[in-house]
């Protein structure tokens, strides 16, 4: 994972609060995956935290730019043309 950490010219990080990102899953998991609420719990408490805390938080702070996306997501995708316009088009 460091390697291609390490490779990337530049790396964002999308963040939100726990509560967002789990109304979210919970929400599209049960309306468009059919998976019940018990399972998206259980999920979410015995792989998806884990494996973000393991795999992906550590590199938040490395990043070049960290994405709030806890609300006004177009705000920040703003942030990100703005960023990369420049380099795209010289």
């Amino acid at each position: 994972m460091r390697e291609l950490f390490d490779a990337l010219d530049l790396k964002l990080f999308i963040d939100a609060e726990d509560p967002v990102k789990l109304r979210h899953r919970l929400d599209c998991d049960t309306r468009e995956r059919g998976i019940s609420s018990e399972e998206v719990m259980y999920q979410w408490e015995n792989h998806v935290q884990p494996a973000y805390r393991k795999y992906l938080e550590p590199y938040k702070n490395e990043s070049d730019i960290i994405i709030n996306n806890n609300e006004h997501f177009r705000t920040s995708l703003l942030v990100i043309t703005d960023h990369i316009k420049p380099i795209l088009h010289p």
